[in-house]
């Protein structure tokens, strides 16, 4: 999977899924809780699934493969949902690790299947939004190769940028 992606900061990237996070410390002590100093950790689950922690904060990427697949790690502050199939989204493990308060961010197609969530955020390609004082940029996530188009289409999916 290709994702058009201009941004000069940390980059991680897992099967073709562009994640980058910048801490902001010179914020402070008035800084949000997101935005703690530290090394961002990455835990591979399965796929496209993954743990991020950065300091306190912990985001879920994909969250597939049930509760158990989360054992041992804190509930997530911020859950980013890439795509629509089953090994990027899966809304009974969603349900399972997250709060019902805990921000959602995903592509329209993604909400067409699972709906809004409360606090949280549809993202179409090119769009930002501020969560828990991170700013997520949304940027597309496709497969080059017309075979594996109806895999990962072009404009439905998101990558995410997080700064």
């Amino acid at each position: 999977m290709y994702s058009d992606f201009r941004h000069p900061v940390l980059k991680v990237t897992l099967l073709g899924f562009v994640l980058s996070l910048v801490a902001a410390p010179a914020l402070g002590a008035d800084a949000p809780a997101m935005l703690a100093v530290g090394p961002l950790t990455v835990h591979a689950v399965e796929h496209a699934t993954m743990v991020l922690t950065h300091g306190e904060a912990v985001i879920y990427v994909d969250p597939v493969g049930g509760e158990e697949a989360f054992a041992g790690h804190p509930r997530p502050d911020l859950v980013l949902v890439t795509d629509v199939h089953g090994d990027h989204l899966d809304a009974a493990t969603i349900d399972a690790v997250a709060d019902e308060a805990t921000p959602i961010v995903m592509p329209r197609a993604v909400a067409a299947r699972i709906g809004e969530r409360p606090g949280g955020a549809i993202l179409d390609n090119g769009e930002t939004v501020e969560q828990k004082g991170v700013a997520i940029e949304a940027i597309a996530a496709y497969n080059l190769t017309e075979e594996r188009q109806r895999f990962h289409a072009k404009g439905r999916g998101n990558g995410y940028v997080l700064t």
